[in-house]
């Protein structure tokens, strides 16, 4: 009895020590960075909205370098940001892109901003929300830009990608030789 007792005290105290150091282990995990977020509320559009940007390896805001930018429609950290993000630092670790800064714009109603208003009844049933690229082009060029311009290390060299309504957007962006985004790497 007395060797059983022995061998149930030695299991409860091995017990307790392993789920003493699980708990300390989980303590001793650190969160894996990928980028920062900027949330703000914007006027051209009246509502909060989200940012996701991706630095570059050996980007320092007190650094004379400067980036080109990679603005990404479709943004959110659940949508294309952290792909177009991972693509980007990959292709710089084989220099094949010139280090870039990321910005993923977080959706809040894809189907209001990427579109221009629409008076096909078939469009306005398929999407009653459709017309707020107007506002979200505002959005982009007075509130975005110049909020990354302000805080990060930027160059003269924009990109935009989009895919689906967002691509449809892009090349909106491009036919119509808009301000925001009509600079792109040759």
């Amino acid at each position: 009895m007395k060797n059983i007792l022995s061998i149930f005290l030695v299991l409860v105290v091995s017990h307790f020590a392993t789920a003493q150091e699980a708990d300390g282990a989980s303590s001793s995990k650190k969160i894996f960075p990928f980028g920062v977020i900027e949330e703000f509320y914007s006027q051209a559009i009246g509502e909060q909205r989200v940012l996701n940007i991706y630095l570059p390896d050996g980007y320092h805001p007190d650094s004379s370098a400067t980036y080109p930018v990679v603005y990404v429609l479709d943004g959110s950290a659940h949508e294309d940001f952290p792909h177009i993000a991972g693509l980007v630092q990959f292709l710089n670790m084989y220099d094949l892109m010139p280090k870039s800064i990321v910005v993923g714009i977080a959706n809040v109603n894809r189907y209001r901003d990427f579109t221009f208003p629409s008076k096909v009844k078939e469009d306005i049933e398929i999407n009653p929300a459709n017309g707020g690229a107007e506002k979200f082009l505002h959005f982009l060029e007075n509130e975005v830009q110049p909020l990354v311009a302000k805080n990060y290390r930027i160059n003269q060299h924009k990109t935009i990608i989009g895919q689906s309504l967002g691509g449809l957007l892009a090349t909106e962006i491009l036919m119509k030789s808009r301000t925001c985004l009509t600079t792109y790497h040759r």
